[in-house]
């Protein structure tokens, strides 16, 4: 298994040094060598070089890996590849199709992608490789977690009753701009504000509070003119049901109890693989 990992590596340095070619013979009679990589870490006997810290990283955004970043992703790659999890060029290329498609960039050619990609310092190759990497690891996580996760009712109900959450009061409201003070009632242009929680209203319209559903303000000055406003409907505050809450609740513990399970797959396979910090 671990020759079949190595496989994918190469060394570009040997000792981790090069003869420095300046230009002219008197420097390479002379010796001159300069650092172009280095190993800062092997992992099961896999290197780490240095520049796989530089990097940009899809799954950062373009940002860096840490070193202890290198490292875990190489342990669950290795993993992945003792476990026969790592997608083929398929679903690799699937992944890609659906970004684009999630991105509005699907009308674009592989050219116009990595030119797009390279703004982030990524070409399309780093792409499909790093996508190879992230969604191997993603496969072992899953298989680690698979039927091992799990939230009762009996759970979700606990979490309810200890962290209960209310409805804000809020209007449902329309609004119109008028230009005059005294404009007829039939020249108003309504709009549909929709939903206004009663925090989230300026100071200047407490007045929405007292109105009466159906009931039309007086005019309210502002920049614009004058502008009225109609109470179409009105929510009082009132706490959540477990009926409107489960989903998401359940949803929460899972997470929760994911990370932590995660956790412990992975404080056991670092302690499981020889690691050597250079």
């Amino acid at each position: 298994m671990m020759n079949a990992i190595k496989k994918r590596y190469f060394f570009m340095v040997v000792c981790g040094l090069v003869i420095g070619l300046c230009g002219d013979a008197s420097a390479i009679e002379k010796g001159k060598r300069f650092l172009v990589d280095k190993v800062v870490a092997r992992v099961n006997g896999v290197s780490i070089l240095y520049s796989d810290t530089q990097i940009p990283r899809i799954a950062k955004e373009g940002g860096l890996y840490s070193l202890d970043e290198c490292i875990i992703e190489e342990v669950f790659f290795q993993k992945a590849v003792e476990r026969h999890l790592q997608p083929s060029a398929v679903d690799i290329e699937r992944q890609i199709v659906a970004f684009k498609i999630q991105n509005n960039l699907s009308h674009l050619s592989d050219t116009e992608f990595e030119e797009q990609l390279k703004k982030s310092g990524i070409t399309l190759k780093m792409y499909r490789e790093q996508m190879g990497r992230i969604m191997a690891v993603e496969s072992v996580r899953r298989a680690e977690v698979s039927e091992k996760i799990f939230v009762t009712s009996q759970e979700v109900e606990a979490y309810h009753k200890a962290n209960p959450r209310f409805v804000k009061e809020g209007y449902w409201l329309h609004v119109a701009q008028c230009e005059t003070e005294d404009a007829p009632e039939d020249t108003y242009r309504w709009q549909d504000l929709g939903w206004v929680d009663k925090c989230d209203l300026d100071a200047s319209y407490d007045f929405v509070a007292s109105m009466e559903v159906g009931s039309i303000s007086k005019p309210v000055k502002n920049a614009q003119g004058y502008q009225v406003i109609k109470v179409i409907e009105k929510r009082m505050p009132r706490p959540k049901t477990l009926d409107e809450r489960y989903v998401k609740i359940e949803k929460l513990l899972r997470d929760e109890k994911r990370t932590k399970y995660l956790e412990g797959v992975e404080k056991e396979l670092l302690e499981k693989a020889h690691i050597v910090r250079l």
